[in-house]
């Protein structure tokens, strides 16, 4: 993969890929999306520790966005709805007696990380105790390394290619065995819960709505395509997707059609994706679904605008069910693509000067028969520096509200990363003690200082801000 080019840490610094009036914005909020375990590089770069054949992790990269007001002077730009601050941007806090709008930068420590917890996460089991109010794992110390914005466009404006793909399985309406709760072949549907809402992940198809809230926050020059997954997606074919001029056909020919600006086409209630939410069987294609989508995304004969970046979105509710440890006993597979052949294939990816540059992201919500994180999605998105959400459904179900929030946060989140994110990057010395291959959730606070013009007293903004649902960061110590 292209290493990704880093700019100056100052917001109003000369930035050659900037157009030439720059954006007024009143700086709003900032959220910590994902981290990943890192060491530094011959040149001192900090790079994603993601498997065991990657080294000995140093430090933590925590990727923030940092979210604005709608631009305040930008006439002759398209519109762009990316409401993420980066450099070249003005932060203008004379409406609160800050500084100078022109004296916004992040150097001396103006933005840093100070981390609570490495919290070992429980082994998937029905009831999960995973707590992120409390932490049974390290407290370590990490020094502040360096603050920089890791761009994927060349300047605001240029176009975004997406590929959203949502997980179309049984366990999302509760089609599930009644004592494992989890996902049998469509044949298999002889004891069914008694409440299949209940033990349903998603009944209220919030992934759909979420997919929608994302597709109306890009620009218009963005172009996304939506791709449905699961084993009885598309009349067995596990791949379908849902816009009116690619129906009935393969999925290959769908996108060929649908892939494009048309939003309209994804969104409002006669959409064919508004119809789709509660039509859900079978197991879970996932490793199939993504290695089908980064052979599209990362097709170097597909046209694509000059200087797109491109992101492949999952909406999933746990891991691959068609083959591998969560496949149903006593059932045959229904997919040979396996987590580790696409880790393979995106890690070879890294390597290679000429492969395409294709961030996988990842939203996770629970069911009941698959709590907790799921590793392998982790990695994935380690290794394309992606970013990874979790959402700890189960905790939350009977709270509809904290849900809705907690679907649409994460989803945008992901969206405000498009054209770059801020990372963090310092070292963390404990990370040589932790046990390896397990997952850990991130505790900490983002701190910003008034050095940086953004606020006028020192601010945090914690992992997991009222503990509303899990927002901590997921790390897989290789």
């Amino acid at each position: 993969m292209r290493a990704l080019m880093f700019m100056s840490l100052w917001l109003v610094a000369c930035d050659t890929s900037a157009q030439i009036l720059p954006i007024r914005r009143v700086f709003l909020d900032a959220h910590v999306v994902s981290a990943w375990a890192a060491k530094r590089d011959a040149a001192g770069a900090w790079t994603p520790v993601c498997r065991p054949d990657d080294g000995a992790a140093e430090g933590i990269v925590t990727s923030v966005v940092l979210l604005g007001s709608q631009p305040r002077e930008a006439p002759d730009l398209p519109a762009d709805p990316d409401v993420s601050i980066r450099p070249g941007d003005i932060i203008d806090t004379r409406i609160v007696d800050g500084p100078n709008p022109f004296d916004v930068h992040f150097d001396g420590g103006a933005m840093t990380v100070a981390l609570t917890c490495l919290d070992p996460l429980a082994e998937a089991e029905p009831n999960p105790t995973d707590d992120p109010a409390s932490c049974e794992g390290t407290v370590p110390s990490a020094a502040l390394d360096s603050v920089a914005y890791a761009s994927h466009t060349t300047a605001r404006g240029v176009a975004n290619e997406v590929l959203i793909l949502i997980d179309m399985s049984g366990s999302l309406s509760g089609l599930v065995h009644a004592d494992s709760l989890l996902e049998p072949q469509p044949a298999g549907y002889s004891d069914l819960p008694s409440d299949l809402r209940v033990v349903a992940s998603d009944a209220s198809a919030r992934r759909i709505t979420a997919a929608q809230n994302l597709i109306r926050s890009l620009g218009p020059n963005d172009r996304v395509a939506v791709l449905l997954f699961g084993e009885s997606v598309g009349g067995g074919a596990g791949l379908a997707v849902p816009c009116g001029a690619g129906s009935g056909m393969a999925a290959s020919e769908g996108l060929a059609q649908c892939f494009g600006t048309n939003h309209d086409q994804w969104l409002g209630e006669h959409s064919l994706l508004s119809t789709v939410g509660g039509r859900t069987m079978g197991r879970s294609n996932l490793w199939r679904a993504i290695d089908f989508a980064y052979t599209f995304m990362a097709d170097a004969a597909r046209p694509r605008p000059r200087g797109a970046s491109r992101h492949i979105v999952v909406l999933t509710d746990g891991p691959d069910t068609c083959n591998g440890d969560a496949l149903t006993p006593g059932s045959s597979p229904c997919s040979n693509v396996l987590a580790g052949a696409v880790a393979d294939r995106l890690a070879a990816a890294r390597t290679d000067p000429d492969a395409a540059d294709v961030h996988l992201h990842f939203v996770q919500f629970e069911a009941p028969g698959y709590p907790g994180r799921d590793a392998a999605q982790v990695t994935a998105a380690c290794l394309t520096e992606g970013h990874y959400r979790f959402i700890d459904t189960n905790t939350l179900h009977d709270r509809a509200s904290d849900l809705a929030t907690a679907f649409g946060e994460s989803a945008l989140d992901v969206r405000y990363t498009f054209m770059g994110e801020w990372r963090v990057s310092a070292s963390v010395a404990a990370l040589a003690d932790v046990e390896q291959a397990r997952a850990y959730a991130l505790g900490g606070q983002l701190i910003i200082t008034p050095d940086s013009g953004f606020v006028t007293t020192t601010t945090t903004f914690g992992f997991a801000d009222d503990a509303v649902w899990d927002r901590r960061p997921t790390i897989v110590a290789p």
